[in-house]
């Protein structure tokens, strides 16, 4: 387009980097002794015995919870320029997804930032995120568009790469989408959040460093 400039106002980041993880076998072997009894596929959506939690507090996972926390809070200091607050994992679980299995449409409540973390090699199925204004069109031309771009696109979906980190404000929604392989897919969840002097116009909030997750 000639002459016009594009702006992608209010934009919503998904943050895509590495993380070099030492011990990469061990981590792995912990994660699938993690799920080692999530052995048939998941169809009651109140149990998630294919969930792992308080990975956070578990000794064996603790360099991997600071590797995580010190790779996306410096980002998150970066883009954001704040000072008087900090960023910390305030959350970490895994996930494993069977041949045939998916995750439900969702979002993380109570915090700031979310995250993956992929640690094998092959993760046979993507993670798809919705836009966060779909709804608020009340026309769908969804099957009138030709080619995805960022200002058109309803969903976007990550593939991911072997020790590939992605984070993203909480309040985006995605899932994990079906498990078509043969390979069980397993990953690493997170939760970020701040702590410190919250700062408004005409308001601030002190957030308690003492409380313990």
């Amino acid at each position: 387009m000639n002459n016009v400039e594009l702006e992608p106002l209010f934009a919503s980041p998904l943050i895509k980097t590495t993380l070099d993880v030492s011990c990469l076998v061990d981590l792995r072997k912990n994660i699938i002794s993690n799920h080692s009894n999530h052995t048939t596929i998941n169809d009651d959506i109140e149990v998630d015995s294919n969930v792992c939690l308080g990975l956070h507090k578990k000794k064996k996972f603790f360099n991997l919870k600071k590797s995580i926390e010190h790779k996306v809070c410096s980002v998150l200091h970066d883009l954001y320029n704040v000072e008087g607050i900090e960023f910390y994992l305030c959350d970490m679980w895994s996930t494993c997804c069977l041949p045939g299995e998916g995750g439900d449409h969702h979002f993380h409540a109570n915090s700031f930032y979310s995250g993956v973390f992929y640690p094998f090699e092959d993760t046979p199925s993507g993670l798809v995120f919705y836009s966060p204004v779909e709804d608020k069109f009340s026309l769908d031309i969804t099957g009138n568009i030709t080619h995805n771009h960022q200002f058109n696109t309803p969903n976007y979906v990550v593939n991911p790469k072997e020790c590939e980190l992605i984070f993203f404000p909480s309040y985006l929604h995605h899932k994990v989408l079906k498990n078509k392989s043969k390979t069980t897919r397993y990953s690493i969840a997170f939760n970020i959040y701040i702590k410190g002097n919250l700062k408004a116009p005409t308001s601030s909030l002190l957030i308690n460093t003492s409380i313990k997750a």
